[in-house]
């Protein structure tokens, strides 16, 4: 088997167990009731610290700014994960 074969299979088995891991994660009933609305709420509380507090230097700015965006990542990764999942069984 070549390298690109056992690559090829090797990522088939990575991403039916994402897609798994993905349906188990959503069907958890503290997943949205609890996780994602308190990283939603943290996130806001960057934002509402970028927006609101004059008194930040420009590094605290930038830093805020990360973070708000990396909150955002994190509510889609599982979404662009399972997409991507699927793209690669051919689902």
């Amino acid at each position: 088997m070549s390298i690109e074969a056992v690559s090829a299979q090797v990522a088939q088995e990575l991403a039916n167990r994402d897609l798994a891991d993905i349906r188990a994660l959503l069907e958890v009933p503290g997943w949205d009731r609890y996780l994602m609305r308190r990283l939603k709420q943290k996130r806001e509380e960057w934002h509402e610290k970028l927006l609101n507090e004059d008194g930040l230097s420009a590094e605290q700015r930038e830093v805020a700014r990360c973070i708000v965006k990396e909150y955002d990542v994190i509510f889609t990764m599982l979404k662009h994960d399972e997409f991507g999942a699927r793209g690669l069984l051919g689902h």
